[in-house]
């Protein structure tokens, strides 16, 4: 197991190396562990070595896995990767301190009524489909400023942020300084893009979350 954590330390470095590389300055990237699938002999590893950011898409599973957890680490930061479904959304509201894939007025909605009923919710970024694919979730590109504004407005909804997932053949880079260039149109909000096979790639265009997974738990050294 502590070959886990040799792992995420060295994701930490490619990042300090990249992020410098292009910015010479520390880096400011907030690496999210996704720990979906993965049990607490898995995770346990990390967290008694301080990280204590972590993904998960499933929130029946969460919840099993980390109730127990965050009571021995009540510092962790869950955040929500996986698709959002209307009636999960009350309990995913609840539970995780961060989403990651809001892309429909709707679900805004079911948000904006938590926040009203005065319960906690977490903050929310806007998924983008940035190569207009018809399999995956997101807000169309050219539509993504006016939804942002309506969550904003017409919800009182305060996004936090935009996430993007790459075509898997495409330059990862493309659509990572596609989305910068929203999240600057649309208030400097912060940025969600890279995973495994691309956290350096999103480091060097000045991502502030990379979700690693593979890279992490399934690294042979």
């Amino acid at each position: 197991m502590n070959d886990i954590v040799t792992n995420y330390q060295s994701v930490v470095e490619n990042i300090k190396i990249a992020f410098a590389e292009a910015y010479q300055n520390p880096t400011p990237v907030q690496v999210i562990c996704v720990s979906k699938g993965r049990g607490g002999e898995e995770i346990t590893p990390l967290l008694s070595a301080g990280v204590h950011i972590f993904g998960e898409n499933r929130s029946e599973e969460a919840e099993e896995k980390w109730a127990p957890l965050l009571q021995q680490f009540p510092d962790i930061e869950l955040h929500f990767i996986g698709a959002l479904q209307s009636r999960k959304i009350k309990k995913i509201s609840a539970f995780f301190h961060t989403v990651h894939s809001l892309a429909s007025l709707s679900h805004a909605k079911i948000f904006a009524g938590i926040k009203q009923s005065g319960e906690k919710i977490p903050r929310l970024f806007v998924q983008v489909n940035t190569g207009a694919e018809p399999q995956k979730s997101g807000v169309p590109v050219a539509e993504a400023f006016d939804f942002i504004q309506a969550c904003n407005r017409e919800f009182d909804l305060p996004i936090a942020g935009v996430m993007c997932i790459p075509p898997a053949q495409a330059l990862a880079t493309y659509h990572f300084c596609l989305l910068k260039n929203i999240a600057r149109e649309a208030g400097n909000l912060q940025t969600s893009m890279g995973m495994s096979a691309d956290y350096r790639q999103a480091a060097l265009c000045g991502s502030d979350y990379v979700r690693v997974g593979s890279e992490i738990f399934n690294k042979i050294l």
